[in-house]
């Protein structure tokens, strides 16, 4: 599997038709995709999803590139910058270099060499994830962790819902929670689900549960494994009854 499949990737860009382009490109490759419009949009999609690399223009609206990364950087210090501008001036470039950034690429956006430098970051990423454990393989009893998290997230969801999912499967693994649901639509949605024109009001409406959850669901994991996550992404497949909240650590 290429390196560049695992990476999980935010790209800020404040034209909607860039922003567009850059998701297309990067959904084909990479195993996640995040966009933001602008700096202040980007600040806080970074604290959310905690992307490996953070694609960004330097002149934007609300904060600018710079200001953006270097609040990025005092998150994270391991984040990985790549700046797609029009912007040259030297001063600039080595401004961007002092922040760490490891691509620079000048607008209208070569993608060959744009995929280029995200192999390189990927291989790093890679190396940096075999060598350094996940905060979950360090917990001694990761089933029990996994029973007490899964009882109190089908709690959560019935309380939340009205309605269980049929099986969940709770699963700490690197640095991820993986949380499972089957058959979990309520019987309102069912009937909804008999039209076929209804699956992505559905499927919208789920999303947005889950959104809703998501504090509640960091909160259980905190309290069983004295890790901190965040939300990571959301998938749902109505047509298989599987729904899937993705937690990093």
């Amino acid at each position: 599997m290429s390196s560049i499949s695992r990476l999980k990737v935010l790209y800020i860009e404040d034209n909607q038709f860039s922003r567009e382009e850059m998701r297309h490109f990067l959904k084909k490759r990479v195993q996640k995709v995040f966009t933001a419009s602008d700096g202040a949009e980007g600040l806080s999609a970074f604290a959310l999803y905690k992307p490996d690399i953070v694609i960004a223009d330097l002149l934007m609206p609300n904060m600018d590139g710079l200001e953006m990364m270097r609040r990025i950087k005092a998150m994270q210090e391991s984040v990985h910058f790549i700046v797609a501008t029009s912007v040259n001036k030297v001063e600039t470039v080595i401004e961007t270099v002092d922040l760490g950034v490891e691509g620079y690429i000048v607008k209208p956006i070569d993608f060959a060499e744009l995929e280029l430098k995200l192999m390189k970051i990927g291989d790093a990423v890679a190396a940096r994830a075999k060598s350094c454990p996940g905060v979950f393989d360090k917990i001694e009893n990761k089933r029990a962790a996994e029973d007490n998290i899964k009882r109190e997230l089908v709690k959560e969801m019935k309380d939340f819902t009205g309605k269980g999912p049929r099986e969940t499967v709770v699963q700490l693994l690197g640095s991820s929670v993986k949380i499972t649901n089957f058959g979990a639509v309520t019987k309102l949605e069912e009937s909804l689900l008999a039209d076929a024109k209804n699956f992505e009001m559905i499927k919208h409406m789920r999303t947005v549960a889950y959104e809703s959850m998501a504090g509640a669901f960091i909160a259980i994991v905190e309290k069983h494994t004295g890790v901190k996550a965040s939300l990571e992404g959301i998938s749902i497949d109505l047509k298989k009854g599987v729904e899937q909240v993705v937690l990093a650590g």
